[in-house]
């Protein structure tokens, strides 16, 4: 009897026998997420191999569970997942990178930077996003060069990457962007779409530039500057309250209705 409950115990924590009964419950996202990952992480890195082997299975669903048990194992899942990139389609080195980032454990940059020559967009994404959460300075130089493209989606994910994670570093190329004298039906949605990203942030930093932009006047496109003065506006209510006031009183002289509007309204719920 011994001898029978010592192989059952022994079969129950072979890797192709755990895998077997526990996979289906990691993949349909189902089961007790803390109990399977102190389970599997007690097990030891003989489970690691399975569970990446189902993390870069296309026909798995990516789900909190899974990429939550793996991130259980720290270091060595963050090796692994550096051992699995070379030669890995676009969707795995994107699902690797994601779980690097959830792991948290610092990475040499060069590893990452190894995969900027691969031409698949959500990839480089992936990539810049993982060296800001490691703060490697080489992030900044990736957010530059993507504010160039030519590919007007890259530029506006760009721009809400520099923006959510580094305002003040990316100020300058923010502002290098901003058309005002001439404006494009795509230059006024850009020039939007970076004012709205800024003011998200209520970083106080943003606030020059915006005062900037609240006091122009020298411009070919009356109608898109009134608009992206009044997408200002709109969002003002982000901003730090005690670093608005040179808005509030341009804005309250503003010959648009809605932005004197917003500022007498802003204006009486300061006192």
């Amino acid at each position: 009897l011994r001898q029978q409950a010592s192989l059952l115990l022994r079969s129950l924590t072979m890797k192709e026998t755990v895998a077997r009964h526990v996979a289906p419950f990691i993949r349909d996202g189902k089961g007790d997420q803390a109990a399977l990952r102190a389970f599997l992480v007690a097990g030891g890195s003989q489970n690691l191999s399975w569970l990446f082997d189902l993390l870069l299975d296309p026909r798995t669903a990516l789900n909190e569970t899974l990429v939550g048990i793996i991130q259980g194992f720290g270091r060595e899942a963050t090796e692994e997942a550096l051992r699995r990139m070379p030669g890995r389609d676009p969707q795995g080195i994107v699902r690797l990178l994601t779980l690097i980032r959830g792991v948290g454990e610092k990475v040499d940059a060069s590893s990452l930077k190894e995969l900027l020559p691969n031409e698949d967009w959500k990839v480089r994404r992936e990539v810049i996003r993982t060296l800001i959460r490691f703060d490697d300075p080489a992030a900044g130089e990736l957010l530059r060069t993507t504010l160039q493209s030519k590919e007007r989606d890259r530029v506006l994910e760009a721009v809400g990457l520099s923006c959510r994670y580094r305002v003040e570093e990316m100020l300058a190329d923010l502002q290098a962007l901003i058309r005002i004298v001439l404006m494009r039906e795509e230059d006024a949605i850009l020039n939007e779409w970076i004012v709205g990203e800024m003011m998200k942030t209520g970083h106080p930093a943003v606030v020059p530039l915006l005062e900037k932009i609240a006091s122009a006047r020298l411009t070919i496109s009356p109608k898109h500057l009134a608009r992206l003065k009044r997408t200002l506006y709109r969002n003002l209510q982000r901003l730090p309250e005690e670093k608005i006031g040179k808005l509030l009183k341009m804005g309250s002289k503003s010959g648009d209705r809605e932005i004197r509007t917003v500022c007498a309204a802003a204006a009486k719920s300061k006192e």
